[in-house]
């Protein structure tokens, strides 16, 4: 009779053991913020719109200017970062993130010919980049990562250091206004609002340095202007979920590559531009789109370069530890 009880029992186990190994991993809900400009929203319609779905996670995507002040605020699982802000986030708080991917690149679905451009009118008389020194030069941000790739490789290629200019900074809307009324030299401009690819396409303005071209001559990547970010604990925790997170990500930014021309028109209605749909077109195309690239060998040596340039500038204080920042 003993020897039937613990035969029963070892079967009992086997098939719960069984059952369990075979059990589906929990659904979950991922909370992901990122940019509102046409790259996101175009990448991300086909899972707003429950047209792409998965088994494992329900996505939640808010589109907000202020994704990366809401990231830092701890309410979102995943989300997007610049670089800079990302290590400074990891020297305040080490350990809250993790790196999955790349999010918005500075390339196109067909063609790269960048977002990060230093533009100027074509009637100013400033032709290259050695006629900059004694001019205005307008940025967004002195301390992103756009200024920080500038003016690297312009101490690198030039031999002019942040000192020799006479830099402004304002908001990149009124970059180009101020660019395009005659009443600023030099504007560096980037994805922000789409203000680069307006100045690219502008026929009274020209593009002099296109530091995306530039920085993928040194570092054979074009620079990830932002990074997909995931909760460290989450991730530890849900690891196959996140990952079918950033699957149904990239399927919906296929899905957006393959449709673009449906959703170009879909993002221009829906934010007052109607006919204007060739122009988000062109960004897709031409100018950029969701990367979602893996952090790893060339990329992670773009990443890191970026960083280090603001390290060099003093924005952020040391290098971090690669194997800290990055999912492999």
């Amino acid at each position: 009779m003993r020897k039937i009880i613990l035969v029963m029992m070892s079967l009992l186990m086997l098939l719960t053991c069984a059952s369990a190994c075979g059990k589906k991993a929990d659904k979950v809900k991922v909370d992901i913020v990122v940019a509102p400009g046409s790259s996101s929203w175009i990448s991300t319609y086909a899972i707003r719109e429950g047209i792409l779905t998965s088994d494992l996670c329900d996505l939640e995507i808010t589109l907000s200017p202020n994704f990366g002040n809401l990231m830092m605020s701890g309410n979102y699982t995943m989300g997007a970062m610049q670089c800079a802000a990302f290590a400074l986030e990891e020297e305040t708080n080490p350990g809250t993130y993790m790196a999955l991917s790349t999010f918005i690149a500075g390339q196109g679905s067909e063609e790269a010919r960048g977002v990060c451009l230093l533009c100027t009118r074509k009637d100013s008389g400033i032709n290259k980049v050695e006629d900059i020194y004694d001019k205005v030069i307008g940025v967004s941000d002195l301390k992103g990562s756009t200024t920080s790739i500038f003016l690297g490789l312009l101490k690198k290629y030039y031999g002019k250091s942040e000192a020799d200019l006479n830099i402004i900074d304002q908001q990149s809307t009124v970059l180009l206004e101020l660019l395009r009324a005659g009443e600023l030299d030099v504007a560096l401009l980037d994805g922000s609002n789409t203000v680069a690819q307006q100045a690219y396409y502008d026929p009274n303005l020209q593009v002099i340095w296109n530091l995306d071209e530039a920085f993928y001559k040194e570092y054979g990547v074009y620079h990830a202007p932002t990074l997909l970010l995931v909760k460290t604990d989450f991730y530890k925790n849900n690891k196959k979920q996140v990952e079918a997170a950033l699957k149904l990500l990239r399927d919906s930014r296929d899905y957006a590559n393959e449709n673009i021309n449906e959703l170009a028109e879909k993002f221009a209605e829906a934010f007052g531009q109607p006919g204007n749909a060739q122009f988000f077109i062109d960004i897709q195309k031409y100018h950029s789109q969701a990367g979602y690239d893996t952090i790893k060998g060339k990329v992670e040596d773009g990443v890191m370069a970026i960083i280090q340039l603001g390290v060099d500038r003093g924005i952020v204080s040391k290098m971090p530890d690669p194997d800290k920042l990055f999912i492999r």
